[in-house]
C-alpha cells in the first residue's frame, strides 16, 4: 500500500495543524520553496514545521487503522509488515527548505534530515520489539521479502535483512551510499543535482561536484551534522572515499564521474 502523504501540499484537516500551531497569525505557507530559508521569517518556518508534523500525525493515524485491520483479519501470523518512507525533508536545517535543489548549479547535500528514513518491520509471530544500529538501505527490501518467503531471486546489490532481524548478526552493510539526480546524461534530471553521501556507523562523508566543499561529520557527537571535521580526520575521510570509488566502479560508473564526485 502506498500513500502520497506526507508529500506537499501540506494541507491536512485544520485541527491537526492547530494542534501543533494554535492561534497562528502570519503568512501561512503550505508548500516549501525548495530553496534557502532566507525568504522566511522564523515564525513562518515554525508554521511550515507544524504543517509537516500535522501531515505526519494524519498519516500515523491511518497507518494505525491499517495495522488494526490486519490484526482484525487474523493475518498477523502469516504476514510480513513493513513501514518505510522514501526520504525526509529539510525544514530549516542547514538553511534549506525542501528535499532537493531546483538549481542545476547548486548541488545539495543529503544529510540525515533527508537521507535517514524510518523502517519498521514485523515478522510473523514476532512478539518483542528491538532496534538495530546496523546500516540498511531500501535496496535491501526486495531480497528481504524474497528471503522471508523462501523464494529465489536474481543477483542484487541489496542484501536480505533476515539474519539481522532474527538476531543472527548485528552487522549488515559497512557503508551506505546515497544520492539523487547527480550529473548529466540519459535518465537523469539535470536541474535536481545532489552530492553523494557516504554513511558509516559513526561518520558521514558528503562529496559532490567541484562547486561543493566536501564535509565529514561525526554523527555521534554532532547528530545535526553541522561541523566539518575533514581537516582533522583526513584518514577517516580517505577510507570512506576509497569505499565510494570502489562502489561506483562496481556499479559501472565512468571515470570522469568518479573523479568529479569523489574528490576530497
Amino acid at each position: 500500500m502506498d500513500t502520497f502523504e506526507i508529500h506537499e501540499d501540506w494541507w491536512p484537516p485544520g485541527y491537526y495543524t492547530e494542534y501543533y500551531s494554535p492561534d497562528y497569525e502570519g503568512l501561512d505557507y503550505s508548500y516549501p520553496n525548495y530553496g534557502y530559508t532566507d525568504i522566511y521569517e522564523p515564525h513562518e518556518i515554525e508554521r511550515l514545521r507544524a504543517r509537516y508534523a500535522a501531515e505526519v500525525t494524519l498519516t500515523d493515524r491511518w497507518v494505525g487503522q491499517l495495522l488494526h485491520q490486519i490484526e482484525t483479519m487474523r493475518l498477523l501470523d502469516n504476514t510480513v509488515v513493513m513501514i518505510l518512507s522514501d526520504h525526509g525533508m529539510y525544514l530549516g536545517e542547514h538553511r534549506r527548505m525542501g528535499k532537493h535543489t531546483v538549481n542545476p548549479e547548486d548541488a545539495w547535500p543529503i544529510y540525515d534530515q533527508v537521507g535517514r528514513i524510518p523502517w519498521l518491520i514485523r515478522l510473523p509471530g514476532q512478539t518483542r520489539s528491538n532496534h538495530t544500529a546496523a546500516l540498511v538501505q531500501p535496496a535491501d527490501l526486495m531480497p528481504t521479502v524474497l528471503n522471508a518467503c523462501d523464494l529465489p531471486g536474481p543477483q542484487m546489490y541489496g542484501r536480505s535483512m533476515l539474519p539481522l532481524l532474527t538476531g543472527r548478526t548485528d552487522v549488515h552493510h559497512q557503508y551506505i551510499f546515497t544520492s539523487c539526480h547527480s550529473g548529466s546524461g540519459e535518465g537523469r534530471i539535470e536541474y535536481l543535482p545532489s552530492c553523494i553521501t557516504v554513511s558509516g556507523p559513526r561518520w558521514t562523508l558528503v562529496t559532490g561536484p567541484q562547486s561543493w566543499e566536501p564535509t565529514l561529520h561525526d554523527r555521534h557527537k554532532d547528530p545535526q551534522q553541522q561541523h566539518n571535521l575533514l581537516s582533522k580526520e583526513p584518514g577517516i575521510a580517505g577510507q570512506m572515499r576509497e569505499a565510494l570509488v570502489s562502489f561506483m566502479r562496481e556499479r559501472g560508473a565512468d571515470e570522469d564521474y568518479i573523479r568529479e564526485y569523489s574528490a576530497i
